[in-house]
């Protein structure tokens, strides 16, 4: 190592001493050096350093840091091993402690300063960068190396493109339609008459029958009879059609005797016929409170015709729609 840089010392002379051979003399000694790397790596891997280089090991042990997961664990035992450390007697082997404490207290020992933008050193400086020419002088008539040039280019014609397009883009939304439905109710008050109420018999005293509203094809019969219930107070009996389709119900009101109800509602249009039931007898008129006569047979005795009672909705609608920024992109 000496040896290369005595050689280096006496190439740098040689450079100064011939500046006209500047460029040779570098590339002369780039050539020396590239000769000797063989030979310097030769004697750095022998070994043969130790004998020139103080302290000198084949393993240093700072070598343990590599590939480790971090410095911080290896840095701080060498600052609280350099901290209580005693010194050495040669100023050589004290130097890596001298760094490492240094780098410690040097941070609370060196001299603090507290700069203001009033301190001569800012406001000298401003006025420098605002006159230079007060402090350097007249620069243009010192420093001969300035010049004034003209430079002149040709025009340069450049065709330039521009592209503007839409992209395809995969977007996609929502759409929701939120249905509110409320029933309103039948287009009737439930249980009012939907036809007249007529009075079919006399059998003690009476026997009323009518069709009635309600969400199925309903009857009410309404008779009196004081042995059937003890007082005078009319009974009611209702009677439900189970289907629209045209059928016959047989009716037995006990002691208001026995009808039946036959028709159907296709449609929701009613048409139906309440009479006796073959083989059974009613007294259909009263002579001096007596039966003038009676029936026997099949015997119609009142005809009903309605449209039989619906719900009426209410609808509202609103539409979430979370496309319409998508939509206004369109053309």
């Amino acid at each position: 190592m000496k040896r290369l840089f005595a050689l280096l010392l006496i190439v740098a002379g040689t450079a100064q001493a011939d500046p006209a051979a500047m460029s040779g003399a570098f590339s002369a000694g780039a050539n020396f050096g590239a000769a000797k790397n063989t030979a310097t790596k030769s004697g750095i891997t022998s070994g043969a350093g130790k004998a020139n280089v103080p302290h000198a090991t084949s393993s240093s042990p700072e070598s343990s840091y590599f590939g480790a997961p971090g410095l911080g664990t290896p840095a701080a035992a060498r600052i609280n091993a350099c901290a209580s450390a005693t010194p050495n007697s040669g100023a050589f082997d004290d130097q890596a402690c001298n760094a490492v404490n240094f780098s410690q207290t040097n941070p609370s020992t060196r001299p603090q300063f507290t700069l203001h933008p009033t301190d001569p050193l800012f406001v000298n400086t401003k006025a420098i960068l605002n006159d230079p020419a007060a402090i350097a002088g007249n620069i243009a008539g010192t420093y001969s190396g300035c010049t004034t040039q003209t430079v002149k280019t040709p025009d340069v014609f450049q065709t330039q493109v521009c592209n503007e397009y839409h992209t395809l883009e995969a977007n996609t939304c929502n759409k929701t339609l939120t249905v509110n439905v409320v029933d309103s109710g039948l287009n009737c008050a439930y249980g009012d008459y939907l036809t007249a109420n007529p009075r079919v018999m006399f059998i003690r005293p009476y026997v009323f029958v009518g069709a009635i509203c309600a969400d199925d094809i309903r009857f009410m019969w309404i008779y009196g009879f004081s042995e059937c219930n003890g007082t005078n107070a009319s009974i009611f009996v209702p009677t439900v059609v189970p289907s629209p389709d045209y059928q016959r119900q047989n009716i037995n009101l006990g002691c208001g005797g026995q009808y039946y109800v036959e028709g159907s509602c296709p449609g929701g249009n009613c048409s139906y016929v309440v009479g006796i039931p073959d083989g059974n007898f009613a007294c259909d008129r009263r002579c001096d409170g007596e039966c003038c006569y009676g029936h026997s047979w099949d015997l119609p005795l009142a005809s009903f015709t309605f449209q039989r009672p619906t719900h009426h909705f209410t609808i509202t609608d609103a539409w979430d729609n979370q496309c319409a920024a998508l939509e206004a992109r369109m053309p």
